[in-house]
């Protein structure tokens, strides 16, 4: 995930220009103290932040931020598990530190808007009276039209730029060969449940719950499929091919938990897998 820094020094400039500096300094340090005073805080650290990084950013595990689930779904994943994340009980993460840290995650993923930010400068009055009032007329026009722009981006960085904030969080611009196609070319794995079943499901014995890959939900089949789809799950048990130890084939292989490698020319795309 990619870290846009223009912005942020923009705003700075614009916090700056609008506010004194320590009004600016003292409303980041309130930000800052509270996502550190949230009662989610610490439960994260201890239990989450080792694998999905620290604040949510990610690290063995993917991000968390910015956070799009509620607490009741969020509490279904630690105490069932998703993919390769392993259930987590109730002695290492009650239910109320669970929705604390849901909470956590949001306030990461929002943060407040810190009160004062646009503030309207008071140069041009100073500017008026220091000058003599022919000269300083043109200064003072533009010193009011130059602070009034900084308030003006101020306040919707503060109030509404948080969905730009945001989408700058989440957008993702991959690498690409020197043709200008994406760059599939490295090691891949698949982190999720999807070798289960592609389908949204609950956990079950020997199946641990997982969101699905399939856009809506449902895989369009025809009655008789639905119907042989149906028999060969209940019988998954026995007629897997994979229990037998035989290859899953693909594209089975691609959803399952191991590593696969794509090698990518000009002219082909090859994907080599350990075993398919």
């Amino acid at each position: 995930m990619g870290f846009q820094r223009a912005p942020a020094a923009a705003l700075s400039l614009a916090l700056l220009a609008a506010a004194p500096v320590s009004a600016a300094a003292s409303t980041a340090a309130a930000a800052s103290a509270a996502g550190q005073d949230h009662p989610g805080a610490q439960p994260y650290r201890q239990v989450c932040g080792f694998c999905h990084g620290t604040a949510g950013g990610g690290d063995v595990a993917p991000a968390l931020v910015p956070f799009g689930f509620d607490a009741d779904y969020l509490l279904a994943v630690v105490r069932e598990g998703y993919g390769q994340m392993p259930p987590i009980s109730r002695r290492e993460l009650d239910d109320d530190a669970v929705r604390q840290v849901a909470g956590y995650l949001e306030l990461l993923t929002s943060p407040p808007a810190a009160a004062g930010t646009a503030v309207e400068a008071e140069a041009a009055p100073e500017a008026e009276e220091a000058a003599p009032e022919a000269e300083a007329a043109p200064e003072a026009e533009e010193a009011e039209t130059g602070n009034a722009a900084a308030a003006g981006s101020t306040a919707a960085a503060a109030g509404g730029g948080q969905e730009g904030a945001a989408a700058g969080t989440v957008r993702y611009d991959g690498p690409r060969t020197p043709e200008g196609r994406p760059d599939l070319n490295g090691i891949w794995q698949t982190l999720n449940a999807a070798s289960w079943d592609v389908r949204p499901h609950n956990a079950q014995d020997g199946v641990p719950a997982g969101l699905g890959v399939v856009e809506g939900g449902e895989i369009p089949y025809r009655p008789w499929a639905a119907a042989q789809q149906e028999r060969n799950y209940a019988n998954r048990l026995s007629d897997d091919p994979v229990r037998k130890c035989y290859l899953p084939g693909v594209p089975r292989i691609t959803y399952m938990p191991f590593p696969f490698r794509i090698l990518q020319t000009p002219d082909h795309v090859v994907v080599t897998y350990e075993f398919a």
